[in-house]
């Protein structure tokens, strides 16, 4: 059985990442893009959460698509996600580390009148 590094990438599972900074629900980051594993790409979120960041996974969701593609869908408070330094850059190393390919990130920023 070859490894899952001679494997390469397998574009049938995808991957979005919602980050808030768990206190302020206007101000969001959004990662989208493809995985080899999604039991691996969310066992190396969890980790980078729990043990780095001291964040956590607040909601999961995954779905089997078409009987070949996986889905996960992630939901995840950062604390001091838009600190300084930013911590950012921890959740996408951790997203690489699991085997994950980032294709896009959105920031979004929602404004509310006083």
């Amino acid at each position: 059985m070859p490894t899952w590094d001679q494997q390469q990438l397998c574009i049938g599972a995808t991957f979005s990442v919602a980050a808030t900074n768990g206190q302020d629900a206007t101000r969001r980051v959004s990662i989208e893009g493809f995985c080899q594993s999604v039991d691996y790409l969310f066992a190396s979120v969890q980790d980078a959460l729990e043990g780095e960041l001291g964040g956590e996974v607040l909601m999961q969701e995954r779905q089997l698509k078409s009987g070949l593609h996986e889905v996960l869908k992630l939901t995840v408070a950062v604390p001091f996600l838009f600190g300084v330094p930013p911590q950012l850059e921890v959740l996408n190393e951790a997203i690489r580390e699991g085997g994950g390919a980032v294709e896009r990130i959105r920031h979004l920023w929602l404004m509310q009148r006083a």
